[in-house]
């Protein structure tokens, strides 16, 4: 992610991206822009303290996915 705007990467709920179970996605905030997850329509992020945002330049946070619409975000995040 090499941005110096802030981003939000959308996860799609299955129907309309079918991931294969275990699939694990990293995202590295390269810019200064902020990196946000949101969920789409069905899919779930679960993350500790429900943090969705990766903590800041040169961070990563690791998408995995669990189930057919559950992902777990884990990684350097913040509110």
């Amino acid at each position: 992610m090499l941005s110096g705007s802030p981003q939000t990467i959308t996860v799609p709920e299955n129907a309309s991206v079918a991931f294969p179970t275990g699939t694990e996605i990293t995202f590295v905030q390269h810019g200064a822009g902020t990196v946000t997850f949101a969920a789409s329509g069905a899919a779930t992020i679960y993350s500790l303290d429900s943090n969705l945002t990766i903590a800041g330049q040169y961070a990563a946070a690791t998408l995995k996915k669990a189930a057919t619409d559950e992902w777990y975000l884990v990684g350097a995040l913040t509110t």
